[in-house]
């Protein structure tokens, strides 16, 4: 089982993919923060995907984000953690279990 994380980034008036240089500094960081919490075995992806919950500083519309995923068996993130390239992360507290039963639609 793995851990799934989103990151938001800071800029979002430009598609990811058409960012190469600012996706290439926000997955330099995140490989940075990952690595010095110890965490060697992860995978980084950009999604699309939508955000419509309390955050006043995340659009609510759809867009460009990074998936990271992680080992299980690594310690959470905190969940107030931010950088140069992202202003926040989701799913630090989502249990493996939970993010599991979800992805798999077994509980709604």
């Amino acid at each position: 089982m793995h851990h799934h994380l989103l990151c938001h980034r800071t800029d979002t008036s430009v598609p990811m993919l058409r960012m190469q240089g600012r996706c290439g500094e926000l997955k330099d960081e995140l490989r940075n923060l990952l690595l010095d919490r110890n965490i060697a075995d992860f995978s980084m992806v950009p999604v699309k995907r939508s955000y419509g919950f309390e955050r006043e500083d995340v659009a609510r519309s759809e867009q460009w984000v990074m998936k990271l995923r992680v080992p299980a068996t690594c310690p959470p993130l905190p969940s107030d953690v931010s950088g140069r390239q992202f202003t926040c992360l989701f799913g630090t507290n989502t249990s493996p279990l939970e993010a599991l039963l979800l992805k798999r639609k077994v509980i709604p």
